[in-house]
């Protein structure tokens, strides 16, 4: 019993220490943007990269095990062309605001390299923990038709079973071989 309690302390600790100090980024550029956000759609902007950060100890809730996330947006004033030309928003823990910022954010591919700093609420300068290099994992609309077309691929395959009945196969003749000294027959 001793010995059981030890393991699961062990693996108690283990999930904590793996969980505790890691981050995982997902990265979404939007082509199309035309608005600052949802929240300020009247400010126009030409493409966006927005990062969603999921860091700090997995917890275990009523919905399942969750991490803390953290938010963030550079929307592209006149587009790629101009890296250090962009609005930048920081999700708080209530509200979505746009920061003064300055620096750049280059989109290389499906690649983006971010380098900038950003007036926190307290008017002191900060570098967010999204700088640095980072995989874009979607990149929208261009990601949007290849998978409307699989799906749509998918559909008309269900319906197309779906119209043909399974029919069972017309049974071919066969013949019985009689013993020896006996005529053949069809059944």
């Amino acid at each position: 019993m001793k010995r059981l309690i030890l393991y699961a302390l062990a693996l108690a600790a283990v999930i904590v220490f793996l969980g505790s100090g890691c981050a995982s980024y997902f990265v979404q550029y939007d082509r199309a943007h035309k608005g600052v956000s949802n929240i300020w759609p009247d400010t126009p902007c030409a493409g966006s990269i927005e990062v969603t950060r999921s860091h700090g100890m997995l917890h275990f809730g009523v919905d399942g095990p969750w991490r803390e996330k953290e938010f963030y947006g550079m929307f592209f004033k006149r587009g790629t062309a101009y890296p250090e030309e962009f609005y930048f928003t920081v999700a708080g823990d209530s509200q979505t605001r746009i920061a003064e910022s300055k620096g750049r954010v280059e989109v290389r591919g499906r690649d983006v390299m971010i380098d900038i700093q950003y007036r926190d609420q307290a008017g002191k300068w900060m570098s967010p923990p999204i700088n640095g290099r980072h995989k874009i994992d979607s990149v929208l609309p261009d990601d949007i038709q290849p998978a409307l077309d699989a799906a749509k691929k998918a559909v008309e395959s269900y319906n197309a079973q779906k119209k043909q009945p399974n029919q069972a196969p017309e049974p071919t003749p066969t013949t019985v071989t009689p013993p020896a000294g006996q005529e053949a027959r069809q059944p």
